[in-house]
């Protein structure tokens, strides 16, 4: 089975959760528009202000959709 990698894109300030779900809803839009398998997606907390959105895929997925979608980082999901 592929290792899955979590891609996570950071957003911080008051306003960071609802720019976090914003976010979540277009890289949900794209997943279904190109046909992206086997993706999770979500958003957390990490502190008071600093709120991620992420997909969690395979890691044969992610050289393509880093290129597309530019997540600020990645790890091991």
């Amino acid at each position: 089975m592929s290792r899955r990698i979590k891609m996570l894109w950071d957003f911080h300030g008051p306003r960071a959760e609802r720019t976090a779900e914003h976010q979540r809803k277009h890289r949900d839009e794209f997943v279904v528009e190109d046909a992206v398998e086997q993706v999770e997606s979500g958003v957390e907390q990490l502190s008071e202000q600093h709120w991620a959105a992420f997909m969690i895929v395979a890691e044969s997925q992610v050289e393509a959709l880093r290129a597309s979608l530019r997540p600020q980082r990645g790890l091991e999901a």
